[in-house]
């Protein structure tokens, strides 16, 4: 199912297809977020050096090639995750479970060649493979601690979008006791009537 949550990231933050900048956003391509010059920046590195010329932290997200949610909140290999990590040098690694409402996460952090590691798998709720969230760090250390606020503000304060907020995320437009939905110039309004003795609830 889609991923109905208010994502707590910056207000400045831009998403843009990783493949192909000027395609629209797609989860399988893969997005890169943050802001609008390190976006920019991040989709012009072409080498493996990125950490040294990226200019600020960016996310990558994308569906993941090799982890799936198998269960209301577990995921394959998450067993092997601390090995998995101290195998190439990662060191003060930390794993905790949590939600963003109906929505499984898997957050992990830690430290890999001197800078902050952050990535976390986002279970949907379907049999298909997890949503993975990797933040990179640039290599100036003056933005490492900006970046870990960030990322706990994503990880601690995101929420799953309310009923109503989902229904205009869909382009309803919304008023008291009654929606309208717009699609190839045909609008249906639809009216809520409360029965007495009963809560309306959309």
């Amino acid at each position: 199912m889609p991923l109905t949550v208010d994502l707590a990231i910056p207000d400045n933050f831009v998403v843009k297809n990783k493949i192909n900048s000027d395609s629209k956003p797609n989860l399988y391509d893969g997005v890169i977020w943050g802001s609008e010059d390190a976006v920019q920046a991040a989709l012009e590195i072409k080498d493996e050096q990125i950490f040294d010329k990226l200019k600020d932290i960016v996310f990558s997200v994308r569906i993941s090639s090799n982890v799936a949610q198998i269960s209301e909140n577990s995921f394959t290999g998450e067993d092997t995750i601390e090995s998995d990590l101290m195998s190439i040098g990662a060191k003060d690694i930390k794993i905790r479970k949590l939600s963003w409402g109906q929505f499984p996460v898997l957050a992990v952090s830690g430290t890999c060649d001197g800078r902050p590691a952050r990535f976390a798998w986002v279970g949907l709720n379907y049999a298909s493979n997890a949503l993975v969230i990797i933040e990179y760090f640039p290599s100036n250390p003056k933005t490492h601690e900006k970046g870990i606020k960030t990322w706990d503000n994503l990880m601690n304060h995101t929420v799953e979008m309310s009923k109503s907020d989902i229904m205009k995320a869909m382009g309803y437009q919304m008023e008291p006791g009654k929606s309208s939905l717009t699609r190839a110039r045909a609008t249906v309004t639809m009216h809520s009537e409360k029965v007495k003795g009963q809560k309306l609830s959309l």
